[in-house]
């Protein structure tokens, strides 16, 4: 650290007689803080008879007086002064008392921690301010990193003197140890002006909740989810049969939800309220009723909202007011302000944070659209555009896209891509279907998908490698095919074969492998693939629900006894596998 006062050599000029001298004793070291005629202070310490006026860069000298702080009791006030002096007169007057190196300009450069130390175990600090520009820093300065640990902290000014007067110009112009006690009683707590202090929340005073869904593990209630997928592959028409649902107190897709009948708020920047939203929703059996698109009205014209804190506060009061459970923000990049930058942290999250303060604030669901980009990704979590602070924003995140078994690409999969506050649940299966050519889209939900938000997002198979990967899938078929075989066994096999890791996985995804564990998890526990039973019965790959009960998508989705447990067996293609088939970071989301 570097003091003020400092030189490399000892040539500081005519400088005159030594005032006033002081010595920090430190680790065995003596520190002089001397001041001279010219009124000049400096820090110097003798090395083999010679006098250096410099303190080596790795020293950080303590309070002055730490010694005596160290062995006072922590009920003992403690008066933080500006200068050594200061210190010296409050000494006098029977105060404990000690002060920063070289007073307020060392601590308006830094404070350290060394000093926090000191003082943190003392109810009671007073810190004594000159009369002058520097002076009246060295009180905040001092204060605010000791304002969260010192119970009674105040900051003593000395208004009525001169231009830079001081404590012990203060007492000798006569005033005495009871006018000091009755000033600093005078002195309120100190607090910042204009700003705000930590504050102390103690978990046992938490109010403990349990988190409530929209639609059980997908969407959770007073939270923000992101919700991500191509251009053109069913996202908005997905919101919308959410919407209708809500609307008429219906359940969810998978049989789960549903009750009270309630409104639905609806930003979309890209589809016409009449043309595209109310033909869709009618298609969805919507109570229109219950379905408000928002706008902003100002007193000469109708303007587009945005997320700014006018307009969230806006659209807290209709939400409120319509006792809504559901805002759809389609798509969510429309509506950020100019100034957002989509691709840096900090940014996303300042706009994202008054969404989640309406969630919060209202109880309701908020499902924000954003398009994927166009590069393909191996994770979900990064396919989307723009910064990672989206998805990391949200509580939860679910992706559309094609089914890649069904080569006409009618079938989509909705897939859970983040989840924080539940286990990952099962894929969905999901057609756009249509009446007439004519006619609006409306969705069809099929059944349980056993593609994740991963194999979604991930590379098509160029042409090239499509032998690679049909070489991967009879080898599997093949391994697999007596019954399950340890994790390990599979990776040196595949090695053995050639077989990449990367096609390895994208076989078992296409296969449906299933991981689980056997034994414990410590180390007589280990992990094995197996293929579905359809799959090594028949040989034939899964496709959308073929191991459901097909009435599933007519009276809730739920797994047939031939299909694993969704919690209970963890995917390939979930990328829930680490290299030796253990559980990933990726497993379980935080």
């Amino acid at each position: 650290m570097t003091y003020p006062g400092e030189s490399k050599s000892s040539k500081h000029g005519p400088r005159g007689n030594v005032v006033r001298a002081h010595v920090h004793p430190w680790r065995g070291v003596n520190y002089y803080h001397t001041k001279y005629e010219n009124g000049t202070w400096l820090w110097s310490r003798w090395v083999d008879g010679l006098q250096i006026f410099k303190i080596p860069d790795d020293v950080e000298l303590p309070l002055w007086r730490h010694e005596k702080l160290a062995a006072a009791e922590a009920g003992t006030p403690v008066l933080l002064c500006e200068g050594e002096r200061d210190v010296e007169t409050a000494e006098a007057l029977g105060y404990l008392a000690c002060s920063v190196p070289s007073g307020a300009v060392l601590a308006a450069k830094k404070w350290i921690p060394l000093y926090t130390k000191s003082l943190a175990r003392f109810d009671c600090v007073v810190i004594l301010e000159d009369n002058d520009s520097p002076g009246r820093k060295h009180g905040p300065n001092c204060a605010r990193p000791l304002r969260p640990l010192i119970r009674d902290l105040r900051v003593v000014r000395f208004p009525e003197l001169p231009e830079h007067g001081d404590l012990t110009d203060w007492i000798a112009a006569g005033h005495t140890r009871d006018d000091l006690d009755a000033r600093i009683m005078e002195a309120p707590q100190w607090k910042e002006e204009g700003g705000a202090r930590a504050v102390v929340t103690r978990m046992c005073d938490v109010e403990k909740r349990r988190v409530e869904w929209l639609w059980p593990g997908r969407i959770p209630r007073a939270m923000l989810t992101l919700l991500e997928g191509d251009p053109g592959c069913g996202k908005s028409t997905l919101t919308l049969d959410l919407a209708a649902r809500v609307s008429r107190g219906a359940a969810m897709p998978d049989d789960s939800g549903g009750g009270e009948a309630r409104t639905v708020a609806i930003l979309s920047a890209e589809d016409d309220p009449g043309a595209v939203i109310r033909p869709r929703l009618e298609a969805a059996g919507a109570d229109l009723s219950r379905v408000v698109i928002l706008s902003m009205q100002t007193d000469t014209e109708t303007r587009e909202p945005v997320i700014s804190d006018a307009d969230v506060a806006a659209w807290e009061t209709v939400m409120l007011e319509e006792r809504a459970a559901l805002l759809v923000v389609d798509p969510l990049v429309a509506y950020l302000p100019d100034a957002t930058d989509t691709n840096s942290d900090h940014s996303v999250r300042r706009a994202l944070v008054r969404l989640k303060g309406l969630a919060e604030h209202t109880g309701s669901s908020v499902v924000a659209v954003r398009h994927w980009k166009k590069a393909p990704t191996d994770k979900a979590l990064h396919r989307g555009g723009g910064s990672v602070a989206f998805i990391a924003a949200a509580r939860a995140g679910l992706v559309v896209g094609n089914d890649p078994n069904d080569e006409s690409e009618r079938t989509r999969v909705l897939a859970v891509s983040k989840m924080n506050l539940a286990p990952i649940a099962p894929s969905l299966s999901f057609r756009l279907e249509v009446e007439s050519p004519h006619d609006v889209p409306h969705v069809e939900w099929v059944g349980v998908s056993g593609h994740t938000a991963n194999a979604l997002t991930s590379a098509p198979v160029p042409g090239e490698d499509r032998s690679a990967l049909d070489r991967a899938k009879g080898f599997l078929k093949n391994l697999l095919a007596d019954g399950p075989v340890r994790s390990v066994d599979v990776d040196a096999s595949a090695k053995e074969a050639r077989i990449s890791k990367a096609t390895l996985r994208r076989a078992g995804d296409v296969l449906g492998v299933v991981s689980s564990r056997v034994g414990s998890l410590g180390s007589d526990g280990h992990w094995t693939w197996s293929l579905r039973r359809s799959t090594a019965a028949n040989g034939e790959e899964p496709e959308g629900d073929r191991h459901l009960t097909q009435d599933s998508a007519m009276k809730g989705i739920t797994p047939a006894p031939d299909a694993p447990e969704a919690q209970g067996c963890l995917y390939v293609n979930h990328e829930r596998l680490s290299d030796d088939g253990g559980l990933s970071d990726e497993g379980v989301q935080p």
